[in-house]
């Protein structure tokens, strides 16, 4: 894929990644300013590393349909008018299809209500793995029985932005916990398929779920 065909716009964020074993095991980003086709691309300097002209990185780029994946080299870096590199201009980009049935694990809180039983009140617990298509939720206490909806409430955080991501679904399992799980704080644990919402809240659930996989 040309890197004209995913389609980035100023701001949008990068993670790089150097192939130092220090630098694998810390997220640094940058935003996208601009391109000029067949020359470079323009980024910010990411505030937690040092480039240098020369050095070779690996870019990834979340895009609707996945995660496009690109080599680059550092052309120049400048610190006026604000801190900025200069990267050599992808040949080809290579782009990741995510299923939506690709899921990660995740750690994430949720607050659960039943849209199908006004007698059960909201329920704490949180999001266990997440995929574009449902998800495992494990909870402090019992919210619900299979077929029925819920109403899904979790904070996330995509990049610098923190938004209030709400979610419907159906309960299409309850999950028995394994012995050595027994002793979890959050014994009721469910398969949930997500329901047609939204396209700010879909578009915020791909954008979480894609960054998960993609490590940024």
């Amino acid at each position: 894929m040309k890197f004209e065909e995913i389609k980035l716009e100023p701001g949008f964020m990068l993670q790089l990644q150097t192939g130092t074993l220090e630098d694998q095991e810390k997220r640094i980003n940058c935003r996208y300013i601009g391109a000029l086709p067949g020359k470079y691309l323009l980024v910010t300097h990411p505030a937690n590393t040092r480039l240098r002209s020369g050095q070779k990185l690996v870019v990834k780029a979340m895009i609707a349909n996945g995660i496009a994946v690109f080599p680059v080299v550092v052309q120049s870096v400048m610190t006026a008018p604000f801190p900025m590199a200069y990267f050599s201009f992808p040949a080809n980009v290579s782009v990741k299809q995510i299923r939506a049935a690709t899921r990660v694990n995740v750690s994430l809180p949720v607050t659960v209500t039943n849209l199908s039983s006004l007698s059960v009140d909201s329920i704490e617990g949180r999001f266990a793995d997440l995929s574009i298509s449902g998800a495992k939720v494990e909870l402090k206490d019992v919210v619900g029985a299979v077929g029925d909806e819920l109403e899904l409430a979790a904070d996330i955080e995509l990049g610098d932005i923190r938004r209030r991501m709400v979610l419907k679904a159906v309960i299409r399992a309850r999950i028995d916990r394994s012995t050595s799980e027994q002793d979890e704080d959050y014994p009721a644990v469910y398969g949930l398929e997500f329901l047609t919402t939204d396209e700010d809240n879909q578009l915020l659930l791909q954008a979480y779920v894609y960054r998960q996989l993609a490590g940024v």
